[in-house]
């Protein structure tokens, strides 16, 4: 199973990037990790950001 922390490392790793690259990002990550499994789950992957006021 791909796991919380995994998915957690990898949110550390990306957190500077804009939400749809976080989004690649981890499901590239998700699909390395399957390493040409094929998917027996759904994938659900929602990224928000906020923005900050200048």
């Amino acid at each position: 199973m791909f796991g919380e922390d995994r998915l957690s490392q990898g949110l550390k790793k990306y957190h500077e990037l804009p939400a749809h690259d976080i989004m690649d990002a981890v499901l590239g990550d998700v699909r390395a990790f399957a390493a040409g499994y094929p998917q027996s789950d759904d994938i659900t992957l929602m990224v928000l950001k906020a923005v900050e006021d200048k």
